[in-house]
């Protein structure tokens, strides 16, 4: 894939056929809905002033990155005020997540997306040690096909990341206990069912619990921990 620079960064010049879209996934960042385990450490507005920051944050990445669309896939609603903000900003599509829990979520946005493109990278809102590096690593996994899939580990036993390609997958979202420390370990378990060749990027830190917040990148203006450092 050919890169150019421009004035955001570099980017990647392709061929519809040849993209490869980001998809964010978010919730609305609504005080006392939002990183509720943040809450005794931030309080409820504070927990949402910081979802909101972390989802600019990957929004922002996606869009610099440049390997495709960049699309933002969100719950409850599209209507939220935030979301707006980012698509006016970075000309970015919203769309509703379909499916009862996380896994049946995904699987809808990647059938959806790898319909018209040949692969895809989704992420979540929570997790800014991903960088741009990162997603173009990604994305060329994806692109470069051969591997079937890219996965980005966190230190929970979760991931932050995962890219698809057109090798049907839907399987490895099936039965998997979210937010408990044994979802790596059930997605490796159901690629190799699967018969799915991976690789697996470095292991990140999400942001979800009070002691994870010395994972924020230091040159945040608003630091919930800067108090504390003085």
């Amino acid at each position: 894939m050919p890169w150019v620079e421009t004035r955001r960064g570099w980017r990647v010049v392709m061929a519809s056929a040849e993209a490869i879209p980001i998809i964010i996934f978010a919730r609305a960042p609504i005080a006392g809905k939002s990183k509720r385990r943040l809450i005794p450490a931030l309080g409820p507005a504070g927990a949402a002033k910081l979802h909101t920051r972390m989802l600019e944050h990957m929004v922002d990445s996606a869009c610099r990155a440049g390997t495709g669309p960049v699309l933002l896939y969100v719950t409850p609603t599209v209507e939220h005020e935030s979301f707006a903000a980012l698509a006016r900003r970075n000309e970015l599509e919203v769309r509703l997540q379909q499916g009862v829990d996380l896994g049946e979520r995904m699987a809808a946005a990647f059938e959806s997306v790898l319909a018209a493109y040949p692969g895809a990278v989704l992420i979540g809102s929570d997790c800014p040690g991903i960088s741009v590096a990162d997603l173009r690593q990604a994305a060329r996994i994806i692109h470069e096909g051969a591997d079937d899939a890219v996965l980005g580990p966190t230190v929970d036993g979760g991931y932050c990341l995962i890219g698809l390609g057109k090798k049907p997958a839907s399987r490895i979202f099936e039965q998997i206990c979210w937010g408990q420390e044994t979802v790596l370990a059930k997605t490796r378990k159901r690629m190799r069912e699967s018969e799915l060749r991976w690789v697996e990027l470095a292991v990140k830190r999400d942001i979800d619990r009070p002691e994870d917040l010395v994972a924020l990148p230091r040159s945040w203006p608003e630091h919930p921990l800067s108090s504390s450092d003085a």
